[in-house]
């Protein structure tokens, strides 16, 4: 995040950081002013808090309370400690005292050590067969007429498969067959479609051949019937931290974790990512194509209807609203809330200037592309969705002018079906009972028109 701080506002950041992880608890100014390594007075760090404040930083839940970490603020002394080594308080350095062959053992340890070291659940996902390499073939006898296969790969996995001949295996023919496995197939992905060109040569003799082809199939299956697997320690630290309060967040938490797919696909995403990579709050939503996924999901199991689906959301909601569809005109209607249109505007006029650097990791002059790529308004020639629009006429962290310019872009230029609805004095949330009321009707009665027709008798 480009940022710029003072070493002071630095300082006062990582304290806050610090303090509020290990206690869950808005963090006090005269807590921060009582740490002796400032050379400051209780005035100088409460204005120091309120400017990181306004940079977008920190928050302040209740007027009388102390400041928490945002995301962008978590995100900034995430981002210096992985450039200085330097950040919050150290904590004493533990050692993997066993070293083990074994993957399962190995990251069973590994998910339990890094649990203990930063007290929160751990999730480690293990290397997977579908993206590992050969690096040794083994070909045994077991006895006259079983063969075993040992096959070890590049993450340090060892696949074993038998084969029961009708007849004893010549041993000579089992030494072969690993010097050619060997040869053939080191160096080439476990279940590579071109495994069975790789080995099947005209050249090999019938023995040879009919030897190989009883391989085959189980070589093939090795890496198809292989999951992914997924090690999950210290889901008591994690309820314990203060995190969580409330009785439906456990839910959902405990739902998640039995979703062992949403968990690696949420691995996989940083996988990408050099060296260490952390994520942080809003940065790990869920994207539009695993939304759609999901869409995808409900449709095939016979829960949503095709010709009957809809989408809405406010805020952050709104903006993957606008997302959805931009990309896509599966939806036959769509109410989008408190949305962002486009991040240079936002940037520049929003309460939280940080919200849009989470996106882009860059000010809008040295990232153009990043800002354009997470703007809805540039998918928005494609849009054929009946959209509703709605905004508070005072919000100022998504201010109006994002709603007015979607609604401008689809009524003006687009000619869809469209309508904006400005709350007066409504904040980022619809505050009052009758401008929520009056949401829900706008939303039930435009769902009911577009998605399932009942003023036209459909």
């Amino acid at each position: 995040m480009t940022v710029t701080l003072t070493a002071r506002q630095e300082s006062i950041l990582c304290k806050v950081v610090d303090d509020y992880l290990q206690t869950g608890q808005p963090v006090a100014s005269r807590s921060i002013a009582a740490d002796p390594e400032l050379d400051c007075g209780p005035s100088t760090v409460r204005n120091e808090l309120a400017l990181l404040e306004e940079l977008g930083l920190l928050s302040h839940p209740h007027v009388s309370a102390g400041r928490v970490p945002t995301d962008a603020g978590h995100r900034y002394v995430v981002d210096r400690m992985l450039t200085s080594g330097r950040g919050l308080a150290p904590e004493r350095r533990m050692e993997l005292s066993l070293i083990r062959r074994e993957v399962d053992e190995a990251m069973r340890a590994t998910t339990e050590t890094l649990s203990k070291m930063t007290n929160l659940m751990a999730v480690v996902s293990a290397p997977s067969l579908n993206a590992a390499t050969i690096r040794h073939i083994e070909v045994l006898a077991l006895q006259p007429q079983v063969v075993m296969v040992v096959i070890i790969t590049s993450t340090g996995g060892v696949s074993k498969l038998l084969v029961t001949f009708e007849r004893a295996v010549d041993p000579g023919l089992l030494m072969w067959a690993g010097e050619y496995l060997n040869e053939r197939l080191v160096g080439l992905e476990l279940g590579a479609r071109m495994l069975h060109q790789r080995i099947v040569e005209p050249s090999l003799s019938p023995t040879e051949l009919a030897f190989i082809e009883r391989l085959l199939p189980g070589l093939g299956e090795l890496s198809s019937g292989a999951e992914d697997s997924l090690y999950v320690d210290g889901a008591g630290r994690l309820l314990s931290a203060g995190q969580i309060v409330d009785t439906g967040e456990v839910n959902e938490l405990m739902s998640l974790l039995e979703r062992r797919v949403a968990l690696l696909r949420v691995l996989r995403a940083a996988l990408g990512e050099p060296g260490v990579y952390v994520r942080i709050g809003r940065e790990n939503e869920i994207e539009v194509e695993d939304i759609l996924k999901g869409v995808d999901a409900m449709v095939e199991s016979k829960v949503a209807d095709p010709d009957c689906l809809a989408v809405a959301g406010w805020s952050h909601g709104g903006y993957l609203t606008n997302c959805l569809i931009s990309r896509t005109n599966r939806f036959k209607a769509a109410s989008s809330g408190a949305s962002i249109a486009e991040m240079v505007m936002e940037w520049g006029i929003t309460e939280e200037p940080a919200y849009p650097l989470v996106f882009a990791q860059g000010l809008p002059w040295e990232k153009p592309a990043a800002y354009q790529r997470v703007s809805p308004i540039f998918g928005f020639g494609k849009v054929q969705t009946p959209t509703l629009f709605h905004v508070g006429g005072k919000d100022e962290r998504i201010p109006p002018e994002n709603s007015r310019m979607l609604y401008r872009a689809l009524r003006q230029y687009l000619k869809i079906p469209t309508e904006l609805l400005v709350y007066p004095d409504e904040p980022h949330g619809l505050g009052r009972y009758q401008s929520r009321k009056a949401k829900m009707a706008w939303d039930a009665a435009w769902f009911d028109h577009y998605v399932l027709r009942k003023d036209s008798g459909k």
